[in-house]
């Protein structure tokens, strides 16, 4: 996995400038953040990576002709539509969205990276890690946080963390929306558990 990544950072302003790690930090949608440093300073940050080739070639493979050129294009339209969104986020400056440290830039392979503060997982990285302990434990018993109907079918139940924690999380999360709404003038529009990021303050950050 990482030996994509690292064709990834070759040659570029980032890879100059910061030591990045070849353990994955998280997944959040479509970019993959690994931690890393700035050489200079050494303080701790985040890479978001998202790797064209490796995401959406796979989707083109044994396709030909006219079905291959609309892949294409259909794959410029998703980096160039990340690519002003990670433009965007670097414009904006509020406690409860995630920093951005340096601005997007393009990759050897046709693919997008930027580095942020550093975040130590999604919350739908924690979910899963929660649904994972608890379906390999030595209990036997069914997750508390996905349950599955008799027809196959999964949902995932309410969660059960701190009442402080939750009104904490919310706080922050309405308050990045305000912020977007009423002096931004944007709308969110994809606020899911992907989108939201945690730092080591253990505060919320979202994209």
């Amino acid at each position: 996995m990482f030996a994509n990544a690292l064709k990834t950072f070759a040659a570029s302003n980032i890879s100059a400038n910061y030591s990045i790690s070849s353990n994955l930090t998280a997944v959040a949608g479509p970019w993959k953040i690994y931690p890393a440093k700035n050489k200079k300073t050494g303080k701790e940050c985040s890479v978001f990576v998202f790797d064209k080739k490796g995401l959406l070639d796979a989707h083109r493979a044994g396709l030909r002709g006219a079905e291959a050129a609309e892949a294409k294009r259909a794959a410029e339209v998703v980096v160039e539509r990340l690519k002003k969104e990670a433009l965007a986020l670097a414009r904006l400056r509020h406690p409860g969205i995630l920093e951005v440290v340096e601005p997007v830039e393009e990759t050897r392979g046709g693919g997008l990276q930027f580095v942020a503060e550093a975040v130590t997982a999604s919350l739908s990285g924690l979910l899963q890690e929660k649904d994972d302990q608890e379906r390999g434990g030595t209990t036997g018993r069914a997750s508390r946080y996905v349950t599955e109907e008799p027809d196959g079918t999964r949902r995932r139940r309410e969660i059960e963390i701190d009442e402080l924690e939750i009104q904490k999380g919310l706080l922050q999360i309405s308050k990045a929306l305000e912020f977007l709404h009423e002096n931004a003038g944007l709308v969110h529009g994809n606020l899911t558990p992907d989108a939201i990021l945690v730092n080591a303050k253990v505060r919320f950050n979202f994209r």
